[in-house]
């Protein structure tokens, strides 16, 4: 499973984000955008798993922040990092501090 362009399950208003989960019985590389933010609720969750390798290539970015509310999940399983090491994985959550 490969996804090069944009997913985006974020919540523009008061309500909570979605959930984006790319699974694959061999590799799974990500090489564009995936977002689930909340602008004032609950961030979603973003879940990345393979039976082979989970590649994030350079450029790739996963994103479940909220910028009032609770930051949500980014779960990458069977990780490994491209050489260029320039992915971007954001959780924050604001209820913690950083």
């Amino acid at each position: 499973i490969g996804n090069s362009g944009s997913i985006d399950v974020s919540a523009p208003g008061q309500g909570a984000a979605g959930s984006v989960s790319l699974r694959g019985d061999a590799d799974v590389v990500q090489r564009g955008d995936i977002r689930a933010d909340a602008a004032a609720g609950q961030a979603g969750r973003v879940v990345l798993e393979s039976a082979g390798l989970t590649l994030l290539d350079s450029g790739a970015s996963l994103s479940a922040r909220s910028s009032a509310g609770h930051g949500g999940e980014v779960r990458v399983l069977d990780f490994v990092d491209d050489v260029s090491t320039t992915a971007i994985v954001d959780r924050i959550r604001r209820d913690q501090p950083e």
